[in-house]
């Protein structure tokens, strides 16, 4: 992953974090399929640019894994150890993920995600199938009113009209047992229940699987 590897090789042991995790991120997404899945989709740089299409897919699997830093503070930490001009701003960052789109991700994560469990793996499988279970979460979205016409706030609190400071959207996942991969997500608006959305993951069961 030359996008993100290091120049340096004596950095601080401190400051190699950030490097072993890219570097276990480029152990199970090949920078060989990242390019495959961006000529697929039609996502060529027609001349050189600094946020390339490839920088900017890297930088956003990158933010699943530095997600406590925003995605300024991602892009520093994945090319710390490079001798490079100066960070592009946060809106240059923002401007470029709108630019890379979703269909390459939802690409990327239909080729490489797969089930991990075997036979010896504690909780993964009962008489003979794997074990699946769904799981819900939810995350808070920026207050703005298409995100809360698209997405809605979460009810309850002091009277039955209060709503939540911040929209939210519900996840859905399809979670293999004993190693928590994610094998399919559907997303709801607040307004839909968890028990509507779970049948939009069933297609995903094999009959090898007990959910």
């Amino acid at each position: 992953m030359d996008l993100f590897r290091p120049i340096e090789t004596n950095a601080p042991l401190d400051e190699t974090i950030p490097l072993d995790r890219l570097a276990g991120l480029e152990a199970i997404i090949p920078p060989e399929l990242v390019e495959q899945v961006l000529r697929e989709e039609g996502k060529i740089n027609s001349r050189d640019c600094h946020l390339s299409y490839s920088v900017l897919l890297w930088l956003v699997l990158a933010m699943g894994l530095f997600t406590d830093k925003p995605i300024r503070g991602v892009y520093r930490c994945s090319r710390a150890f490079r001798r490079e001009r100066k960070p592009p701003t946060r809106s240059a960052l923002c401007e470029g993920r709108k630019r890379l789109g979703t269909a390459v991700i939802h690409r990327l994560f239909l080729l490489v995600v797969c089930t991990l469990g075997t036979e010896e793996t504690p909780g993964c499988f009962y008489q003979g199938y794997r074990l699946m279970g769904i799981d819900g979460t939810r995350f808070n979205l920026p207050d703005t009113q298409d995100n809360a016409r698209a997405f809605g706030r979460p009810q309850g609190g002091a009277d039955s009209t209060s709503q939540g400071a911040f929209p939210q959207v519900g996840k859905r996942s399809l979670v293999e047992i004993g190693t928590h991969v994610e094998l399919a997500i559907t997303l709801r608006p607040m307004n839909r229940s968890e028990q509507a959305a779970a049948p939009r993951l069933f297609s995903h069961l094999t009959p090898e699987m007990l959910l």
